[in-house]
């Protein structure tokens, strides 16, 4: 059993104290992290991950307009008051869509317990 000992302890004195060992045990990590972070900033700069979505400023929040043509919607939930605003047909949201007074519209077809359809019209979209 001393024999043992004495062979595991040369043996971990002559692997540990080697060059290599020490070049693969600081080298090899540092490597790595300067390919990660050359190749983190060659991406592009808009941050489209999960963190980056949480770590970057919170888009502007705007308004958006609902024309109720199936007549469905008697008011809307006050605390939905400030997001969205009714308007009576889908001339004045088209016309307050392209003032810039609100983001977006939906348009709650006159059918729509039939078919499902609203129609969402957007600037940036359609």
């Amino acid at each position: 059993m001393n024999k043992m000992l004495l062979v595991l302890k040369n043996e971990f004195k002559t692997v540990v104290f080697r060059k290599s060992f020490f070049l693969t045990l600081f080298l090899v990590p540092i490597i790595a992290s300067v390919v990660f972070a050359i190749f983190g900033t060659m991406g592009d700069s808009q941050p489209t991950s999960a963190i980056g979505k949480l770590i970057s400023p919170p888009e502007e929040i705007k308004l958006e307009g609902l024309v109720d043509e199936s007549g469905l919607i008697k008011t809307i939930p006050q605390d939905m008051g400030k997001y969205l605003i009714r308007y009576q047909d889908e001339n004045a949201a088209s016309a307050a869509l392209q003032a810039g007074e609100i983001g977006s519209y939906y348009v709650i077809q006159p059918d729509f317990l039939s078919t499902g359809d609203i129609t969402y019209m957007r600037t940036d979209f359609n």
